[in-house]
């Protein structure tokens, strides 16, 4: 469909949507549905410890399960790459795939902060939908961050670090990663 018969056509009016009964009866009828997680089958797992990743075993299982993407790295495959390049490319994801999927089921989504040995200073973002991760530094710990830049005491920022303190050897450092 070309983008132009879909975009800027002028057609959709918001207070016409707005006055629309129909969504408002979706969402009342939605109410009452069982809830998507019952109705397909889906479930979370979350992970959650106190000792950080190693980094080495951790890039070899990040490697070995999806298609890492590194800023400030070349792409794996270039648009001027031969065919037998992309094809090579995608049957090693494809390769890759078959391999998280044979070892932890299906997972479609995953997602949160991990502590990386060596790294202790640095939050770890971990970011995964389908085959394709995204593993980046999120900043710092808040136990790493001068008092100033900590949230007022007594604010519900505040009150969530403290919840997630550990003391003066972990503070707030952690991995808490959910599985979708």
């Amino acid at each position: 469909v070309p983008l132009d018969s879909v975009l800027r056509t002028g057609l959709f009016s918001m207070s016409k949507a707005v006055n629309a009964a129909s969504w408002m009866k979706v969402i009342e009828d939605s109410k009452n549905d069982v809830p998507e997680t019952e109705l397909y089958g889906i479930h979370s797992f979350v992970y959650k410890a106190r000792t950080p990743f190693h980094p080495a075993r951790l890039a070899f299982f990040l490697n070995d399960h999806f298609f890492v993407r590194v800023e400030d790295e070349p792409m794996e495959v270039r648009k001027n790459d031969s065919e037998e390049a992309h094809r090579a490319y995608e049957v090693r994801q494809q390769v890759r795939q078959m391999r998280m999927k044979k070892k932890f089921g299906h997972i479609l989504r995953s997602k949160g902060c991990m502590w990386l040995a060596g790294r202790d200073h640095l939050i770890g973002g971990w970011s995964h939908a389908g085959g394709v991760g995204d593993f980046s530094c999120l900043g710092f710990w808040m136990g790493f961050l001068p008092k100033n830049q900590w949230p007022a005491e007594g604010s519900k920022e505040y009150k969530r670090v403290m919840d997630l303190w550990q003391g003066p050897a972990l503070q707030d450092r952690r991995q808490e990663l959910v599985f979708i």
